[in-house]
């Protein structure tokens, strides 16, 4: 590709500049514009061109923000080429070069001078402005509508026509219908946010493709019908046949699918159930399982073993076949229903209420563009723009260049000169629909005699600019498309600035490595080290500048000229958070916006109960929220000062005249002084600037909209409507930097594009998150694969490589002298996922992901004496600051105060301490086990991974500890329908858990399958199971205190005699206060309350040994009917504060206490209703006293 020289470059109808990041690309977009304004161009047939005006000249980019940049460009270079023509010495070699060529400087400076004054007329614009322009303008030969409303967010459109779909499709449908249809959409949220990212990509074409979806939809509910009719007999034939005995028997492999011990165990339990959908935990399978193709696999049988065959083969295969009506072919069928009746409504919705919104704008001009036979459109806007340069090329779609390229293509009847300049090495918003498959269409429809190159980086020191060529030269195919985006070396301009140590200098680009490099390392794992290393890192650099031994050149460097790169806010949050812990201030930049801040829920909660109905609960609530921080005690004392909570109420009225009255940023205002937030938050060691910022941004977002909108009741619907969508209300939303002061700043690398730093440190840049949808390109068309076939799914995961490359070299471009990245082996499982980062495969080409990383790195560096390899543990430092940081928040803290000291909080754990060995926190698992029987916490070495049972996972607290953690953030219908989104969590779920209680990795596929075989387990005797509830029915970890009154054990131990026919022997001194702890679960079924426990003892390694007996014994033995009565009266109490018709007898339950290792077996379930009098009992026991019984 040919250098560009911009004073020389013909405008020869089209042409493509690349330019690499840090080479002048706005520069040059200056320069050419300088040459149409005084005409120092020549046309296509070698004509001195017409000098034009800036009316003439468009200039077309993506945001705002740029199009203000480029305009304040052009305005600054026209003064400085004035002032050269009155005689002013510059050192622009490009204008120079201009005002060596003009024949009149009079009239070039007078052209000039017009242009200045005029340039606010300028046809500087964003695509959508642009658009919006010509299709107003030209409005007869667009077929434009008039009035038109204009919208940024299309968002309550798709909502409403996703909830009319919803209506129409599922509202009609029969039970087993509609069943099936909420297996796939639970409800049409759910199918909303598949639909969201796939409503306005018009161009975007699915996969499998289906000709005819309602036809198919008849045939899948017929194949549903004919399903459900077959499936009794089936499960008959699988009850009373040998089937089972002929599997076991076979030479079937044991830890093969068909045979393996869970699927046979999930295939009996179906036989005896009622379910209509065969579940086998997180195996993608179902029926086929058993069928003749996967039993004709060799691979699954002995050595020399026999195929297996059986009469059911068949059956199965049948049942496979039918039951695709209930499987992921139906979930497709009804995303293209949906999809196509969406579209449509929407559009109607929007062309009779007069909305456009921007997509429309763009793919209104393309069409009245190409459906303009006679060309007068096309001519129209030539004449009027006669050239053009579209910024940002790198980020256009295919009806924008369909745009661009329609108007300007190649014509004998006037000059016309499109110019396309980006950077594809830069394209990072596929996203937002950006294709650079569009930007390489585009080059290949030009000569190489038309495409261009800037050659030279200024922005960075030359040993840094040779580091990023020697990373991505070095690779052959660096950027996975190299045939169409080849990586073209830069040279460095020769900044002479380098960052010194004592002297010497650092190196440009320094890899830090943490770990050994053979051992592989979970994500957790090495983020919070890498955290940690870096925030380090940072703090002894700011500390070495302090003392004058680092220096930029002669100067310290300051924490401002220090950036952090992130992907997102969780790893902002992880580095935020270590920079504190070492004493370093920071500040956070995102493209984000301000109702995803967690203030924002906060504020809506605040004006949702001033607003509303009086609500004492809710008003209490909000006491103890952030705006007020009333602790305990102070909510103890209003409840007993009716003169005090008179006053409560009078503030919040005030609040409310004041918000009806004056607005809701004066009534924000007013509260923020009245309760002094800025010095309470400061107390609680919150991060003040952020929390300040954000409440005076959304207060003037809601300031706008309350006079914008009609009454505060829309104003609030407008605040829930945001804080519930993906998209808001633009660049007035986004987050605002919350401190003007110059600390270390973080900032995401796609919003660090085109800023600079002196120093970047990139923490994290082995993360990656592999493609979870298979969104793949195809001939020069975009498809979404829904049934995620492997090949498709590959094509997916190669364009996220791909574009992850791209972020890599935006992000290694923002540095002006020094970068460092962080690197370890990632992986799970013990196996290396590194390659599978930008990272990792520019680092290791030909690698296989089994060898010493850091051996590989070293080994890879050694030829670059710029690039540097330094371990993770290289600085320390860091102590003495946080702990002199620490002294003065708990000095803040301190308070005094009298203390009744025959007054104190226990708990279940502290009240039978001395009947049992029990050590566990009232919340946990620990309480699960018997510490005589706690083993290692690695795998058992005697068995193969794939024979080991829930009987065989580790004993002790800290794995019951973990299996509680899992059970509490798991979907269960999610886990026993198998929807992927649930089973990823759950994999993720695990993997954390796994780490975070140093259990061997090893267990991962165990818990998989036992947590889906927990879910189909029955709970209680209507055949209830776990996997049946649904979330909102569910309370997870409720924590309660319970009002003591002078309890005592030898009273206490006759009331549970009397309950249960047991002495527990509860050995405890008398106590007042409050008995507190946290419930596992508590469910609602069919309008009764029960509570239930999670309980992982190990009573043998068989069903057998979990039986009733065995159960009774071990809730004795470990007091768990103590614990699950004490459960109960919270359980009671809470209802009653709640559910205002409360009755005992009606809507109480019982206790649940579930054995998780016998529960895969339909075992392991201990169930306890509980009378009216019991509870009654009980209840009275903790209100009054122990002699109450």
């Amino acid at each position: 590709m040919q250098t560009l020289n911009p004073v020389t470059l013909a405008f020869d109808g089209q042409q493509l500049i690349e330019a690499s990041a840090g080479t002048g690309k706005t520069y040059t977009i200056t320069g050419l514009y300088l040459r149409y304004l005084l005409g120092l161009y020549e046309d296509a047939k070698g004509n001195q061109g017409e000098p034009l005006t800036v009316e003439q000249i468009l200039v077309v980019t993506f945001t705002e923000a740029a199009t203000s940049e480029i305009k304040d460009r052009v305005r600054s270079r026209i003064s400085m080429a004035k002032n050269m023509l009155l005689g002013e010495h510059s050192s622009d070699e490009l204008l120079i070069a201009l005002i060596a060529q003009l024949d009149d400087r009079q009239q070039a400076f007078n052209r000039l001078d017009m242009a200045a004054k005029s340039l606010d007329e300028s046809a500087i614009y964003t695509i959508h402005g642009f658009c919006q322009r010509m299709l107003k303008q030209h409005a007869f030969e667009s077929n434009m509508a008039f009035n038109l409303r204009f919208t940024l967010d299309e968002s309550e459109l798709h909502e409403q026509a996703v909830f009319d779909f919803w209506r129409q499709f599922v509202y009609p449908l029969r039970a087993e219908q509609a069943q099936a249809v909420l297996a796939h959409y639970s409800s049409p949220h759910s199918l909303l946010k598949e639909l969201r990212a796939l409503i306005n990509r018009k161009q975007l074409q699915l996969q499998p493709h289906i000709n005819d979806p309602e036809a198919e939809l008849t045939r899948l509910w017929q194949c549903q019908s004919e399903y459900l009719k077959a499936l009794p007999q089936f499960k008959q034939a699988l009850r009373e046949g040998d089937f089972f005995n002929a599997i076991a028997a076979s030479d079937i492999k044991g830890n093969a699918k068909p045979k393996h011990k869970s699927n046979l165990a999930g295939l009996a339990a179906f036989s005896d159930n009622d379910d209509t959908q065969l579940s086998l935990g997180a195996a993608k399978h179902s029926f086929s399982l058993w069928s003749a193709q996967s039993l004709e696999d060799p691979s699954i049988y002995k050595k020399n073993g026999q195929p297996f065959s059986h009469p059911l083969v068949v059956e199965f295969e049948r049942m496979a076949q039918l039951s695709q009506g209930l499987g992921e072919r139906l979930a497709q069928v009804i995303c293209v229903l949906a999809l196509a009746y969406v579209r449509r409504h929407v559009q109607s919705n929007k062309a009779r209420t007069g909305i456009i919104a921007p997509d429309d704008l763009l793919s209104q001009l393309y069409d009245a563009l190409h459906n303009d036979s006679d060309n007068q459109l096309q001519q129209q806007i030539r004449r009027q723009y006669p050239v053009a340069m579209i910024d940002e090329f790198q980020d256009t779609d295919p009806i924008q260049y369909g745009i661009f390229s329609t108007i300007y293509r190649p014509s004998d009847e006037q000059f016309t000169n499109l110019t396309m300049i980006g950077d594809p090495k830069q394209a990072i918003y596929g996203f937002r629909g950006a294709d650079i498959f569009t930007y390489i269409d585009a080059k290949q429809q030009l000569s190489a005699q038309q495409q261009y190159t800037l050659a030279k980086n200024f922005r960075s020191a030359t040993p840094l600019v040779e580091s990023v060529n020697n990373l991505f030269s070095s690779h052959p195919q660096s950027f996975i498309f190299n045939d169409a985006i080849p990586y073209q070396e830069v040279e460095a301009n020769g900044k002479d600035k380098a960052l010194l140590y004592k002297g010497e200098a650092l190196g440009a680009m320094d890899f830090v490595f943490y770990g050994s490099g053979a051992e592989v390392l979970s994500k957790e794992q090495g983020q919070s080290a890498l955290a940690e290393a870096f925030a380090k890192r940072v703090h002894f650099l700011l500390a070495a500048a302090q003392q004058g031994d680092l220096l930029l050149g002669e100067t310290p460097p300051c924490a401002g000229d220090f950036c952090i790169l992130v992907r997102d806010r969780g790893e902002a949050a992880l580095m935020k958070q270590a920079l504190t812990r070492q004493g370093v201030a920071s500040v956070y930049l995102a493209r984000e916006s301000v109702f995803k801040q967690p203030l924002a829920q906060h504020l809506y909660r605040l004006l949702a109960i001033i607003h509303g109905p009086y609500d004492e609960r809710a008003l209490r609530g909000l006491l103890a929220g952030p705006f007020y921080n009333f602790n305990s005690a102070q909510l103890l004392a209003l409840s007993d000062d009716a003169e005090q909570w008179q006053q409560q109420l009078q503030h919040f009225a005030e609040l409310k005249r004041r918000w009806y009255r004056d607005g809701a940023l004066a009534m924000l205002e007013q509260l923020l002084w009245q309760n002094q937030l800025p010095q309470v938050w400061a107390e609680q060691g919150w991060d003040v600037e952020r929390l300040l910022t954000d409440f005076r941004h959304l207060g003037e977002i809601l300031q706008h909209k309350q006079l914008e909108l009609d009454g505060t009741a829309r104003l609030l619907k407008y605040f829930h409507q945001q804080l519930t969508r993906d998209s808001s209300e633009g660049d007035s939303a986004q987050l605002r930097l919350e401190s003007d002061a110059q600390l270390v700043q973080i900032v995401t690398m796609h919003a660090s594009k085109g800023l600079e730093y002196p120093i970047v440190f990139m923490p994290f840049a082995v993360n990656f998150r592999s493609a979870s949808a298979a969104y793949y390109h195809h001939q020069g068309k975009l498809y979404l694969d829904l049934s995620k076939q492997q090949e498709n799914l590959a094509r997916a995961e190669r364009e996220r490589l791909a574009e992850d490359l791209r972020l890599l070299y935006v992000a290694l471009t923002r540095p002006i002298y020094h970068c460092a990245l962080g690197l370890y082996n990632l992986g799970k499982h013990k196996r290396s996922q590194l390659l599978q980062s930008a990272l990792g495969y520019l680092l290791f080409p030909g690698a296989e992901g089994t060898e010493n990383i850091r051996e590989l790195l070293q080994a890879r560096l050694a030829p670059y004496p710029d690039m540097s390899l330094t371990d993770a543990d290289h600085y320390q430092s860091g102590e003495n600051l946080v702990q002199e940081n620490a002294a003065v928040e708990r000095l803040v803290r301190a308070q005094q105060a009298d203390i009744e000291r025959n007054w104190r909080a226990t708990s279940f754990s502290a009240l039978s301490f001395k009947h049992s060995d029990y050590h566990g926190a009232s919340h946990s698992g620990g309480d699960d086990e018997d510490h005589r029987l706690q083993q290692s916490l690695v795998l058992k070495q005697a068995l193969p991974v794939a024979q080991l049972t829930a009987y065989d996972f580790p004993k002790g607290p800290g794995p019951g500890s973990a299996l509680h953690d899992i059970l509490e953030q798991i979907s269960f219908r999610g886990v026993l329908a198998g929807e992927a989104q649930a089973m990823e969590e759950l994999e993720q779920v695990i993997t954390h858990t796994l780490h975070k209680y140093a259990l061997d990795e090893s267990w991962h596929a165990l818990l998989c399958s036992w947590m889906a075989a927990i879910m189909r387990c029955p709970i209680l005797e209507s055949g209830l199971y776990l996997g049946q509830l649904q979330s909102d029915d569910c309370l997870v970890e409720m924590e309660f205190h319970l009002a003591l009154n002078e309890l005592d054990a030898q009273h206490f131990n006759a009331t549970m005699i009397s309950l249960f026919g047991y002495d527990f022997g509860l050995d405890f001194e008398r106590v007042k206060g409050v008995l507190k702890g946290f419930i596992d679960l508590i469910f609602c079924y069919q309008g009764r309350y029960y509570v239930l426990d999670y309980k992982s003892n190990y009573l043998g390694e068989s069903a057998d040994d979990y039986n009733d007996e065995a159960l009774t014994h071990a809730m004795n033995a470990h007091s768990y009917h103590v614990q699950g009565a004490i459960y109960m009266v919270a359980l009671h109490r809470l209802l009653a504060a709640r559910l205002p018709d409360y009755d005992p007898a009606k809507h109480l339950g019982g206790m649940v206490y579930t054995f998780l290792r016998a529960m895969p077996e339909g075992h392991g379930v201990y169930y306890r209703p509980f009378s009216v009098a019991e509870i009654d009992t009980l209840d009275g026991l903790f209100a009054k006293g122990a002699h109450y019984a």
